[in-house]
């Protein structure tokens, strides 16, 4: 046995199995000595309580420091019925106390737990001490089952009391496993109002982080449904948030010396009392795993992590004791890890930011408003003869290659203090070679996805398969053969990546780009059309998919208010600069000499992206669009056939 003393918290133990042990640690501000004592025949009872004979055979010293980050935090929150009994569902062999105060304790303990196996899994993956951090205030014994002399640091646990009653959150129309649910999505939905609607939500133009268990969840053995329950991860603009049931924090300790007890209970549970999760949670240590880990999992959908071939985010947190416990029920098992690609994640993000960091976070995830960057853009790709041309002005960070939802070939780029080269601003992803690679893993190349992360946002091709491989030259195609106007014969046009609303049919039309006086933007809050004007006659006369008006070409549609960008002479167009979300909030024109028009509709709507030519060697030759209630898509074409 391993005995671990520190002059401020309780004594902690691990036992010692094959020459390993774990022990979990309570750190203070500063600087924390510890007198480590090895004992030869110790044990611990189901209590946690030491059990040893004579002297220790072996002693040692250890020095661990604690600095506190300021950080972007995530509030952990408990939600509560306006008529909650203020209780959860509990076994009744469980002899604790079945009330708000216990349940608060349980979040606070499992917190650490998360924050302790995420700071270890970044550490071992070679990124530093990182961890991300919740809401903290000073908070008493109890944690620490009444030993603690003073007052330290805990996890704040905020109660949202819901004005919903118990039998509206136990809806089985609401609940998520219902597959005959009618509102499956509302739990999620309201656990973001009563987030937007609290004290500590701040509308300040970046997001609120949060992670939400509802109280009153319950198990229904009639209906066989874990009613007032989902398992959600995700967010807007405003609020990130993870929500879960608590129909399994029965088996959660309610302080720190019961974790290895919790994490050892084989008492067998049953459906009479209390839910069977996933079919996974026939004893109690099995329901800790998975209640706690699939909340630990909707946690990270709310920091980016999509769902990966292994780790937390594919459930392997049914192996989460591991992390925790020397002597193991599920010895056998594998250590449940997060994925390599969700560490990345984290890396760039500023919850888990350290001081010294020299490299940027990504925007979204700061504590300074999303539009208060110089250089908040998305990416742009464009098509080439050996796959796509990736550029981003902010950087690039990480390109995922997927198949289903889950990524299988991945480019990532470090900052230089952890081995990488930093952010790469363009890059070729050669289509050939990702297949190659794909097949020698034996998966099937037919339907991928691509996925570009950069600290100005992300973009996701769904269709990337189709887009380099297709042969149609109709208006879906990414490839257009036309003379597109300029007199020059057939040339080939490559379409950039649409903007707004993701729609099948285009309005195309070509573009001189040289022979241009005046762009005209007919606007509100949003772009409803856009005219060039020729600077001399235009022999640009195209088949009925674009549209040509006297000596203009036009998208979109007119409407009664207008803008005008005059073009100097021997200036072009080289891009324009876009706003955009489910339609085209804004848009800005910039010219070869540097200049660049007003943001022409809405300066503040939807996310901003560049659409401009892939290299020096191209210029734009044409433009498509799709029109709905205001222009809804747009996008260039561009050519090296020049």
């Amino acid at each position: 046995m391993i005995k671990f003393s520190h002059g401020k918290f309780p004594p902690q133990y691990g036992e010692i199995d094959n020459h390993k042990y774990t022990t979990i640690v309570h750190l203070d501000d500063g600087s924390n000595e510890f007198a480590v004592n090895v004992y030869a025949n110790g044990t611990l009872d189901s209590h946690e309580k030491p059990c040893f004979d004579g002297p220790s055979v072996d002693t040692e010293s250890l020095q661990l420091v604690l600095q506190r980050m300021a950080a972007k935090p995530i509030h952990l929150c408990l939600i509560v019925g306006k008529d909650s009994p203020g209780r959860f569902d509990m076994p009744s062999y469980k002899s604790e106390k079945n009330n708000i105060s216990t349940a608060v304790k349980k979040l606070q303990v499992v917190g650490r737990l998360m924050q302790a196996y995420t700071h270890d899994e970044m550490r071992m993956g070679g990124f530093g001490n990182r961890c991300f951090q919740f809401v903290e205030q000073n908070g008493d014994s109890d944690l620490f089952d009444g030993t603690l002399s003073k007052s330290t640091p805990q996890i704040k646990v905020h109660i949202l009391n819901s004005p919903r009653t118990v039998s509206d959150i136990r809806d089985p129309n609401v609940a998520q496993q219902n597959s005959n649910a009618t509102e499956s999505g509302w739990l999620f939905s309201h656990a973001m109002e009563l987030v937007e609607q609290s004290d500590f939500y701040k509308n300040d133009g970046t997001a609120t982080q949060a992670a939400c268990l509802y109280l009153d969840t319950t198990w229904d053995k009639e209906l066989e449904l874990i009613l007032g329950h989902a398992a959600l991860g995700g967010g807007t603009n405003k609020v990130k948030m993870a929500i879960c049931g608590s129909h399994g924090i029965h088996s959660w300790p309610s302080n720190f010396q019961q974790v290895i007890p919790c994490l050892s209970d084989n008492t067998k549970l049953t459906t009479e009392e209390v839910a069977n999760d996933n079919n996974q949670c026939g004893t109690s240590w099995e329901t800790f795993n998975v209640t706690a880990g699939a909340f630990l999992h909707e946690i990270g959908h709310s920091l980016g992590c999509p769902h990966q071939v292994d780790g937390v985010m594919l459930r392997d947190y049914i192996t989460w004791n591991r992390s925790f416990t020397s002597k193991c029920i599920n010895k056998n098992a594998r250590f449940c890890h997060w994925n390599r690609l969700d560490l990345i994640r984290f890396l760039y993000h500023d919850t888990f930011s350290l001081i010294g960091d020299d490299f940027t976070k990504v925007k979204s995830t700061t504590t300074l408003p999303d539009d208060s960057y110089d250089d908040n853009k998305l990416p742009s790709l464009y098509l080439c003869n050996d796959g796509v041309v990736i550029k981003s002005s902010s950087g690039v960070y990480l390109v995922e290659v997927t198949i289903g939802e889950l990524a299988r070939y991945h480019k990532c780029f470090l900052p230089k203090r952890y081995g990488g080269k930093g952010f790469n601003h363009e890059l070729i992803l050669n289509y050939g070679e990702v297949c190659k690679e794909l097949a020698h893993q034996g998966l099937d190349t037919n339907n991928l996805s691509l996925r570009v992360l950069s600290i100005g946002g992300n973009i996701e091709i769904e269709d990337f398969t189709s887009m380099m491989t297709s042969n149609d030259q109709s208006m879906q195609s990414s490839i257009i053969i036309s003379d597109f106007g300029l007199g020059k014969g057939e040339i080939r046009g490559y379409k950039s990546l649409p903007l707004g609303r993701k729609v099948n049919e285009y309005q195309i039309i070509g573009l001189d780009v040289a022979n241009i006086a005046t762009v005209r933007v007919y606007h509100g809050n949003a772009v409803d059309g856009i005219r060039f004007f020729h600077s001399k006659a235009s022999n640009n006369v195209f088949e009925k998919m674009f549209v040509q008006l006297d000596s203009s070409m036009m998208i979109g549609k007119e409407s009664p208010h207008y803008s005008d960008f005059k073009i100097y002479e021997n200036e072009t167009i080289t891009k324009f600069h876009v706003r955009s979300g489910w339609w085209i909030d804004g848009i800005q024109v910039e010219t070869s000499l540097n200049r660049k028009s007003p943001m022409y509709g809405n300066p503040d709507g939807g996310n901003l992206s560049t659409l401009d030519c892939p290299n020096e060697k191209s210029r734009i030759v044409g433009m498509y669009c799709w029109v709905g209630k205001w222009l809804d898509l747009i996008g260039i074409i561009y050519s090296e056939d020049l």
